[in-house]
């Protein structure tokens, strides 16, 4: 009797049409703050986009549509449409395709991670093993990373000063984990 009260006495809470209880409520509403804080950015990124898209240079830039792409951070992942360009006139080359906006952000490389998620995944590795940190971003972030990807350098999608520092920390925390964890803590070469 006791036990049935208790258990009728958890789900107190109301989410939706059914009642939870404090565990299912703060995961619900956990999801539903990421959830909007991915609404935001896409509609901030494309809202970007569009300014980029009137103020560029006509006459370099010839405007061939709308592609989709995903930006992972540390609410998930973003998708997102961004407007793709030929280069035309002088800098005309066979085939070239530009991204305005991925230039901007500082994202024109294979790979489309926030400098966020980079850092977290260089602290995370540095402290554990690539499979638990894999796991534990997976948790806090909504992304669906592989070990192997916290793994090879979280860095590569950065410009040359992040990536600096990323190395820099990388090889920071190589030193202090060599020989404390029984994981390999070499980067990937490239």
């Amino acid at each position: 009797m006791v036990t049935k009260l208790e258990t009728q006495g958890k789900q107190i809470f109301q989410w939706g049409e059914k009642f939870v209880d404090i565990a299912t409520l703060e995961k619900a509403v956990y999801e539903a703050v990421l959830s909007l804080g991915r609404n935001i950015m896409r509609q901030c990124i494309e809202e970007a986009d569009r300014t980029l898209a009137r103020q560029r240079d006509r006459g370099m830039y010839r405007d061939k549509g709308y592609r989709p792409t995903t930006l992972k951070t540390v609410m998930g992942e973003v998708g997102y449409q961004r407007h793709v360009y030929l280069l035309s006139g002088a800098a005309e080359q066979p085939r070239a395709t530009v991204y305005l906006l991925d230039r901007s952000m500082g994202l024109d490389t294979v790979g489309l991670f926030s400098d966020t998620v980079c850092v977290m995944a260089v602290e995370a590795a540095c402290a554990v093993s690539h499979r638990t940190a894999a796991a534990t971003l997976n948790d806090l972030t909504g992304l669906s990373l592989s070990h192997e990807s916290v793994w090879q350098r979280p860095s590569a999608g950065l410009g040359p000063m992040k990536r600096r520092y990323c190395m820099r920390r990388w090889t920071a925390c190589t030193l202090l984990c060599k020989g404390k964890t029984g994981w390999n803590t070499a980067p990937a070469k490239r």
